[in-house]
């Protein structure tokens, strides 16, 4: 076999009652070139390993014997892979017919560095999740849903396609940030080097359990749902991605007030619903990681001013309405368990 173009690189976790899919979905996309998948199961308990040995024997597997997280998954299997560009993809999700094919023409087309998604569609009710995400000055991200807007702020980590140099490049994704908000961090890293990120939209996507993997991050029953664990991590790397990615002095500007943000917030929700824990465990434990991480940060942010684009630029896929405010607005403060 030829080299391949492309690496599909799966980080798996108990992925046992999802894996299956995600992979058919994979094998039988239809291509013009070849391509591998990789599959790093990240000390699974639930033989979904004995899965892709059974029935996907083309498969490269990676066993890890002690559990690393997805953002180190991601960097092992990036390390192991053959293909020009790698498209990092959940376990949780699948691809539509042809939509391999589409990244790989567009990809083509542009021929520059760029970060590709797909439209991301709930894999149980198939309606249309987003086209690719806008953000807020906070970094909280609202979907897109205009077809002819290409570029966005950021694409799903679930689905998400680059050039393997280019991952290198950008250090890939944070290893400190475990889960949550590491592909805010690289799409924004490839922003500020004047990389494009877009959406492939002709009829293709991708489905996608949104939230199985890690729990939380969505609505339920018209309600906010997370957990104490992904509030902390979300609110924390916003931060730091804030810090690392913003061009100056937006990027001081904007934290310290995400800061007093925060604060209010968390005294707020916690006076509301009569729970200390809230405040302590989600917003000054986050602002906490924030300070204990600061040598991390700006080792980040030092690799990402090595080609800053205008302001303008940068913040063109920006809105500036808070979108978290509008969420509270709609659906109240969240529930967290």
């Amino acid at each position: 076999m030829s080299a391949p173009l492309v690496s599909v690189c799966v980080a798996n976790y108990q992925g046992r009652d999802l894996i299956e899919s995600c992979l058919n979905s994979i094998f039988s996309q239809k291509c013009d070139f070849e391509f591998e998948v990789i599959v790093y199961d990240d000390a699974s308990t639930d033989a979904s390993d004995r899965t892709v040995i059974n029935c996907f024997p083309k498969a490269r597997l990676i066993r890890e014997e002690k559990n690393v997280g997805y953002c180190i998954a991601n960097h092992r299997m990036a390390e192991n892979a053959c293909g020009k560009y790698l498209l990092l993809f959940n376990n949780d999700a699948s691809l539509m017919p042809g939509s391999l094919q589409a990244l790989a023409n567009e990809a083509r087309a542009i021929k520059s560095p760029a970060i590709l998604g797909l439209p991301q569609y709930d894999a149980v009710t198939k309606t249309l999740e987003d086209r690719g995400r806008l953000c807020d000055p906070f970094l909280n991200c609202l979907p897109n849903y205009e077809k002819n807007r290409k570029e966005v702020a950021m694409v799903a980590g679930a689905c998400l396609w680059l050039p393997r140099e280019t991952w290198f490049e950008l250090g890939g994704f944070p290893e400190w940030f475990e889960y949550t908000a590491e592909d805010l961090y690289i799409c924004l890293a490839a922003r500020m080097r004047g990389y494009r990120v877009s959406i492939v939209d002709d009829g293709h996507g991708f489905y996608h359990h949104i939230g199985q993997s890690i729990g939380g991050g969505k609505i339920v029953a018209g309600r906010l749902s997370t957990t104490y664990e992904r509030r902390f991590r979300t609110e924390r790397n916003k931060c730091a991605v804030i810090l690392a990615c913003y061009p100056s002095p937006w990027h001081y500007c904007v934290f310290i007030m995400l800061a007093i943000l925060l604060l209010l917030e968390g005294c707020t929700i916690a006076l509301i619903k009569k729970n200390s824990k809230i405040l302590s465990q989600v917003y000054l434990r986050a602002l906490r990681g924030v300070w204990k991480s600061r040598q991390k940060i700006f080792e980040m942010r030092r690799k990402n001013l090595f080609g800053v684009i205008s302001n303008s630029r940068f913040f063109s896929q920006f809105v500036w309405t808070p979108y978290k405010a509008q969420l509270l607005v709609r659906y109240g403060f969240p529930d967290l368990k």
